[in-house]
C-alpha cells in the first residue's frame, strides 16, 4: 500500500522535472515567427536596433564581450522565403532585445542564420 502511494507521487514528480526547460542560468527570450536569442544573464538594457551592426565575414571588432546568441529563421511563418533585409532586421531585433550592439561569426544555413550578440567597447 505504502509503495503504490509513493509511486503515485513519485512518476508524477519526475514527469515534471524532466518536462522543465533548463537554461543553465541564462535568459531566453524566444521569437513567436521562428529564431530566438538566448543571453547570459540580463545585465544590459535593450538598445534600438538600429544600433546593432553585423559584422560578416572575419571582420570583428578589436574590443568586444559575446553576451548571448541569436537567430532568425530563413523562411517566415507560411513557409516563404525571407529576404536577407528581413533577416538581417530580425538579428538586428534579437541582439538589442538583449543589450548588443553588434553580431559576430554570422551563419546563414539552409533553415535559419545564426550570430554571436555582442557588445562592442
Amino acid at each position: 500500500m505504502n509503495i503504490s502511494r509513493c509511486l503515485g507521487c513519485l512518476i508524477p514528480c519526475l514527469f515534471l522535472l524532466t518536462s522543465c526547460n533548463q537554461t543553465n542560468g541564462q535568459f531566453q527570450s524566444l521569437n513567436p515567427f521562428g529564431g530566438g536569442a538566448i543571453a547570459d544573464v540580463p545585465q544590459y538594457h535593450a538598445i534600438c536596433p538600429k544600433q546593432v551592426v553585423l559584422y560578416y565575414g572575419n571582420y570583428k571588432p578589436p574590443r568586444y564581450r559575446v553576451i548571448g546568441f541569436v537567430g532568425a529563421e530563413r523562411e517566415n511563418i507560411i513557409g516563404f522565403p525571407r529576404s536577407p533585409k528581413q533577416t538581417n532586421a530580425e538579428l538586428k531585433r534579437q541582439a538589442a532585445s538583449i543589450g548588443a550592439n553588434g553580431v559576430i561569426d554570422i551563419i546563414m544555413g539552409d533553415t535559419e542564420t545564426t550570430g554571436k550578440a555582442i557588445v562592442v567597447y
